[in-house]
């Protein structure tokens, strides 16, 4: 079943551990907002994003998974 089309609840301990990589970026991306930027930050922060978006990709899959499998043994 697609992740995309299917809800399924989000364990408070990974939004928690979302929410803390969110906000680490969120700092990071408010100190370079005003400032003059490199390529090398660019390129840092291109990564960054890159690496949030695959922790967001992952935990709405293990939620799915979990929330399918407590389906099925009930």
């Amino acid at each position: 079943m697609s992740n995309d089309s299917y809800s399924a609840p989000v364990r408070k301990d990974r939004q928690a551990w979302l929410k803390a990589k969110l906000d680490s970026l969120n700092e990071r991306l408010a100190r370079f907002h005003n400032s003059p930027m490199d390529s090398i930050d660019l390129h840092g922060l291109a990564e960054e994003l890159e690496g949030l978006s695959e922790d967001y990709r992952r935990v709405s899959e293990q939620a799915v998974e979990e929330h399918l499998e407590k389906a099925q043994a009930s």
